[in-house]
C-alpha cells in the first residue's frame, strides 16, 4: 500500500499488541519477522497505542501490588520460600477473575502483562533454594521493576522498532468527508420513518 510519498504495510495496534486469539499473535509475530523493515506507523497509532499500554499498566498495578501485600500480609506471610508457590497461585487466580469481570478489553494487553508477571513470581520462587527465604519488602519492590520492564518490552516497536510517520489527510479529502457527513445527517432528517423503513431489507 502506498500512502503520498510513503510505501509500505501500514500497521494498526491489533497487529503489535497482544490479540486474545493465540493463532492471531502468532500469525502477527510471524508477519513481523518477514516484513517488519516494511512495515510503518502512524504517529496516531503510535499515540493511540502507547495509552492502551499506559492504562493496562496502571490497571495491573492496581491489581497486583497493593492487593498482594495486603493478601500476603492477611495470611501471616513475610517471606516468601519456593514451597509457597500455591498461595501465590491463588492470589493470581482470584485477580484474574476480577479482571475478566471488571476491566473488559478487546485487546489482551492486561492479561498479557498479568501472565508475564505470574511468570517471573513463578520462576523467582522456584529458583530460591530449600529453605531459603525472600523477605516481602525485597520482593514487591523486585515485582514492580519487572512490570516496568514488561511495560518497556510492549511500547518497543511504538518508540523505534518500527518507523512512524506523521499522516495529514489532505484537505480537499477532509473536506469531502466532513460535507457527506453533514448531507448525509440533513437526508436523514428529512426523510421520514416510513421512507427509512423502506430502505432497510426485510
Amino acid at each position: 500500500m502506498s500512502f503520498g510519498q510513503f510505501e509500505g504495510f501500514f500497521l494498526d495496534t491489533c497487529i503489535l499488541l497482544p490479540h486474545p486469539l493465540e493463532s492471531m499473535m502468532k500469525a502477527c509475530s510471524d508477519f513481523l519477522k518477514e516484513a517488519a523493515s516494511q512495515c510503518i506507523i502512524s504517529s496516531s497509532i503510535k499515540t493511540e497505542a502507547l495509552d492502551l499500554i499506559e492504562r493496562s499498566h496502571i490497571v495491573i498495578v492496581l491489581f497486583i501490588h497493593d492487593p498482594l501485600k495486603s493478601y500476603l500480609e492477611s495470611k501471616g506471610i513475610k517471606e516468601l520460600g519456593n514451597r509457597d508457590g500455591k498461595i501465590i497461585a491463588d492470589f493470581f487466580s482470584e485477580q484474574k477473575a476480577q479482571l475478566r469481570k471488571h476491566h473488559y478489553t478487546k485487546s489482551n494487553i492486561q492479561n498479557e502483562i498479568l501472565g508475564a508477571i505470574e511468570n517471573y513470581v513463578a520462576s523467582q520462587l522456584h529458583s530460591l533454594k530449600k529453605g531459603k527465604k525472600l523477605p516481602i519488602g525485597i520482593f514487591l519492590p523486585a515485582l514492580a521493576a519487572e512490570l516496568a520492564v514488561v511495560k518497556h518490552k510492549m511500547e518497543a516497536p511504538f518508540k523505534g522498532g518500527i518507523r512512524c510517520e506523521e499522516i495529514k489527510p489532505n484537505d480537499s479529502v477532509l473536506s469531502a468527508v466532513v460535507i457527506s457527513a453533514i448531507m448525509g445527517n440533513e437526508q436523514r432528517a428529512r426523510c421520514p420513518s416510513s421512507c427509512l423503513s423502506l430502505a432497510v431489507p426485510i
